[in-house]
């Protein structure tokens, strides 16, 4: 082939609205732009990328490629790549095509980067998810001559709502900086949320898949250890989550093990979340001393309705992921737990509900708290806003 594609790029700066976001895979394995290149030998090295639908939806996207001469050809061509052919099992190409750019290739042989602009974006029109783009690359050495192909792409793009927020960071971008969005995280939250267009699905998708841990018996609800958090840490230097653990956990490995506390759902469920660019905290209600008495709960992975463990009337404190200032006003996600919502919810039958999107409250007005806590526990069942976090990930 007379011409070669050497390298795609398309993180290219720190402005959401154009091009990608910067990721890395995990803890300890970052992405180096190019995300796609070809090396000496031939060989292709392939990185997933990820995108922010509520910065880069309607706004003219790009991308960098680099190329190279092996053959005759000019010292400038038009180039350009095009979707694959929409199929009946493939929907059409998530970021568009590739508009065409004049490169110019020189004595050398080989181009610098040369930025190309996307056309025929369909963020705006598709939900969260993990996407695969496919680019067949063409060349035309004048504007008369048909297009020849010469190099085609394959890339993981994941679509989100936003930016991911807190404890995931752009900046600064070194190499060291675990606190990037993960790619492994990504390929889970995606998943889970696949298709959400606001914060309230995407992170009640969230909250109910880590639910659902418990019913596919990856954790449970910590009574054997009691209740101690085994992956989330809440004191100062330790204030991080054992994301590393968490997924090995899912990933069908021992983790930390299998047994959760409040304070690990509320964690993950936060974490997961945010990475897909909600907006939650993790943080507790409760007086710690005297506690709150509950009604009967269906805690993560249990097989029955019980006070918490079958042997404690109270909670010293429960966390969860919460909006806002994490206030009455504010609404939860407790993917920790199931409430009875009829209306003598110490009785059977049950109705069932996970909380998502639940209003917190005032005692007395129906909300989170009145359906959690019983009349006696509902005054010291009551937000511990100074407490609210987002702990860090290793």
């Amino acid at each position: 082939m007379a011409l070669v594609l050497t390298s795609v790029r398309l993180h290219h700066d720190a402005d959401a609205r154009h091009g990608a976001l910067a990721l890395r895979i995990d803890a300890t394995h970052p992405i180096e732009p190019p995300e796609w290149r070809l090396d000496a030998a031939g060989r292709v090295h392939s990185a997933p990328a990820a995108y922010a639908r509520r910065d880069a939806a309607g706004q003219p996207l790009r991308l960098d490629a680099t190329f190279e001469r092996t053959g005759a050809l000019p010292d400038e061509v038009e180039v350009r790549a095009i979707d694959f052919p929409a199929s009946a099992w493939s929907a059409p190409n998530l970021l568009g095509d590739v508009s065409p750019q004049r490169v110019r290739l020189g004595a050398a042989a080989r181009s610098g980067a040369v930025r190309f602009t996307l056309e025929g974006s369909r963020i705006g029109s598709r939900g969260v998810g993990r996407y695969a783009v496919h680019w067949r690359w063409q060349y035309r050495a004048t504007p008369a001559a048909a297009w020849t192909d010469f190099a085609w792409t394959s890339h993981t793009v994941y679509l989100l709502l936003g930016v991911p927020t807190d404890p995931w960071q752009q900046a600064p971008e070194q190499g060291d900086d675990t606190q990037l969005p993960w790619a492994a995280v990504l390929d889970h939250a995606c998943t889970w949320a696949a298709g959400a267009t606001t914060p309230d699905a995407a992170a009640a998708a969230v909250t109910a898949q880590v639910y659902t841990l418990g019913l596919l018996g990856v954790i449970r609800y910590g009574c054997p250890v009691w209740a101690m958090e085994m992956y989330a840490r809440s004191f100062a230097p330790w204030n991080h989550f054992d994301l590393t653990a968490w997924l090995e956990r899912l990933a069908g490995g021992w983790g930390n093990g299998p047994y959760v506390n409040c304070t690990d759902c509320a964690t993950a469920v936060s974490t997961f979340a945010n990475a897909l660019g909600c907006d939650l905290w993790q943080s507790r209600m409760g007086r710690y001393l005297p506690q709150f008495e509950t009604f009967p709960i269906l805690a993560v992975g249990a097989a029955q309705w019980q006070i918490p463990c079958g042997i404690w009337p109270a909670f010293s404190f429960h966390e969860v992921a919460w909006t806002g200032a994490c206030g009455d006003d504010d609404t939860v996600y407790d993917a920790c737990l199931l409430l009875d919502v009829d209306a003598m919810p110490w009785l059977a039958p049950r109705q069932a509900v996970l909380p998502v999107a639940a209003r917190f409250g005032r005692a007395g007005e129906g909300g989170y708290r009145d359906r959690l806590a019983t009349p006696a526990g509902r005054l010291d069942c009551v937000p511990r806003a100074a407490e609210r976090r987002r702990r860090a990930v290793f």
